[in-house]
């Protein structure tokens, strides 16, 4: 009998809980997160303890489990020990990297009394337990550098051009360039740590579209524009400018929300990935 450890997307926890049941009644030491202390800091070591003991990571992919950050990390630690196990629950393919391994098709499996369901999944154990650890393949890279670029580059673009109509209507076109051009230069900058952030995350879920890459810099950068709005309501409320015309007060207060916002996203982006690089490090 061997020690097992299912990683699974929350979602999916009632078949995991039934697929847990029926390798105990096995005999099987199985564990997940059923009872996980939920105190601060307290589960991740306990998740890395119980990762290093098993015998056998079974990693459950489904269509929620593919984008689930904890998934990847521990779907990651297993492959590098060489006890990954991939159970295919439905027809979503798993992460970037764990197609090519064998894994077990249970997406006929839902009965927790179905015994036949579960013989080749019984089989594969045993033979895995038999062979012991073995190399895996490693995950190819997936390619997100080039998706942070140009979400760098639009940014400083869109920015510029924004900022630079914005002052057209009460300075020179060579002025309301210069203006332009150089808080696209400040956009493009601020930017980086967002899309660093971004491109990490993806990496590490092992998506590589761009779509899976624009949505945590998109989100950051909404963080960032609800503090920067936030910050601008409370200085138009205090009278901020208030000898200006109201057109020309209104133009400044939103060419300097717009910067606080690649502010604010910057410090957040920046954050978030100083975390996960920490989260990162083995303990």
């Amino acid at each position: 009998m061997a020690k097992l450890f299912i990683s699974y997307a929350r979602e999916d926890r009632p078949i995991v809980e039934a697929l847990g049941a029926a390798l105990s009644r096995d005999g099987h030491e199985v564990w997940w997160d059923r009872e996980l202390a939920t105190a601060a800091g307290a589960f991740r070591p306990q998740i890395q303890e119980a990762l290093d003991a098993a015998d056998l990571v079974l990693v459950a992919w489904t269509a929620r489990s593919r984008v689930s950050r904890f998934v990847a990390d521990e779907a990651d630690i297993a492959l590098s020990q060489g006890k990954v196990l991939s159970l295919l629950i439905d027809r979503a393919r798993p992460a970037l990297g764990f197609g090519a391994i064998h894994g077990v098709d249970l997406a006929a499996w839902s009965d927790p009394d179905d015994d036949e369901g579960l013989v080749p999944l019984r089989r594969e154990i045993d033979r895995r337990l038999a062979s012991g650890p073995q190399p895996m393949p490693k995950r190819p890279a997936a390619r997100v550098l080039g998706a942070a670029a140009a979400l760098c580059g639009a940014t400083a673009i869109g920015f510029g051009l924004v900022q630079a109509a914005g002052l057209a209507a009460f300075r020179s076109s060579a002025d309301a360039m210069h203006f332009g051009l150089g808080h696209a230069a400040y956009a493009l900058a601020l930017s980086v740590p967002v899309a660093a952030f971004a491109a990490v995350r993806s990496r590490r879920l092992g998506l590589g579209r761009f779509r899976a890459v624009s949505r945590p810099y998109v989100h950051t950068l909404v963080v960032g524009f609800i503090v920067a709005l936030t910050l601008g309501a409370l200085a138009l409320a205090n009278g901020v400018d208030a000898e200006l015309p109201r057109a020309e007060r209104i133009q400044k207060l939103l060419s300097t929300v717009l910067f606080a916002t690649l502010v604010a996203a910057s410090i957040v982006g920046g954050l978030r990935l100083l975390v996960m690089m920490v989260q990162r490090k083995p303990s």
